[in-house]
């Protein structure tokens, strides 16, 4: 189950958010693995990048098993707009469909 407590998220002690997917709080332990990612680039640079190399399949198969699915099936993408763009070019839309989208999206989300 994904922890969604102020332990985890300890914004939430004094806030409430309410549909902030651009300005979201990290969670805390996100936080405590971009500290060690960090402090290792500190220290060793490049160097110290194939200790991390494990965690994009990791997260990709658990991201697979949370949706019941094949890692293979899962990908990643730096933000929303990029995976708008690769979809926008790359799925086969035929004349006549229809995109439903949220009357005030971004336009880097919307324009693609």
């Amino acid at each position: 189950m994904f922890d969604k407590s102020e332990k985890a998220f300890p914004a939430k002690r004094n806030n409430v958010f309410l549909a902030h997917c651009a300005i979201s709080p990290m969670q805390r332990h996100a936080k405590e693995a971009a500290q060690e990612f960090l402090d290792a680039m500190t220290e060793g640079g490049i160097s110290r990048l194939p200790a991390f190399y494990k965690l994009l399949p990791k997260f990709h198969q658990k991201c697979a098993s949370l949706f019941k699915t094949d890692a293979g099936n899962i990908s990643s993408v730096h933000n929303t707009a990029e995976g708008m763009c690769l979809i926008a070019n790359g799925y086969p839309f035929q004349p006549g469909d229809e995109i439903i989208s949220y009357v005030h999206e971004f336009p880097s989300n919307y324009y693609p």
